[in-house]
């Protein structure tokens, strides 16, 4: 395990020091797509205050998360249906 390193980060126009093991590239990508998040909440509703731009945007970001998530189940559900027919394909070749 890493050290733990404290990277700077800046989140719609505030400064915030991140203490973290992994990588600061990572870190920093990670803020600049929460900030881009707020940004976008900001220039779509007239709200002033930064803790409901960001609990908007942590919905958005739990929405987009969420739907991955589903899309992810889905695809599991296919492939772990598909996996015995294509055992029993391979099953059926191989006894020829």
């Amino acid at each position: 395990m890493e050290e733990k390193r404290v990277i700077q980060a800046k989140i719609f126009g505030g400064e915030y020091s991140i203490k973290t093991d992994v990588s600061p590239e990572y870190v920093l990508e990670l803020a600049r797509y929460v900030d881009g998040k707020m940004q976008e909440v900001a220039q779509k509703v007239a709200l002033v205050s930064s803790l409901k731009i960001a609990v908007l945007a942590a919905l958005n970001i739990a929405d987009e998360l969420f739907q991955l998530r589903n899309e992810k189940n889905k695809s599991d559900k296919i492939i772990g249906d598909k996996i015995p027919q294509l055992l029993e394909m391979i099953d059926t070749e191989l006894r020829k």
